[in-house]
């Protein structure tokens, strides 16, 4: 199972959600092998952080992931180049 283009996805957000709703990890919803306990820790830890980075500071800011679906079409098809272009 490849997990990692569903941490570039927005669709991670609503694991997270399920999963603190619940009170379950979020690798348990995402089914993963508890033998695999490497690979639970490192989906875990990723939702974790994605969680904890949206979380106000003490100053009430809070900073937004950049997710897949809000990458606009590139124009040149080189990414180091749109990112300099804005």
């Amino acid at each position: 199972m490849r997990l990692y283009p569903l941490f570039k996805s927005r669709r991670i957000l609503n694991v997270i959600s399920t999963a603190k709703t619940f009170g379950c990890r979020p690798s348990d919803l995402l089914g993963i092998d508890e033998d695999d306990v490497y690979g639970r820790y490192c989906i875990d830890e990723a939702a974790t952080y994605l969680y904890n980075m949206m979380q106000p500071d003490k100053d009430g800011k809070t900073k937004k992931p950049t997710f897949i679906e809000d990458i606009k079409e590139s124009k040149t098809k080189n990414p180091g180049l749109d990112l300099l272009l804005g």
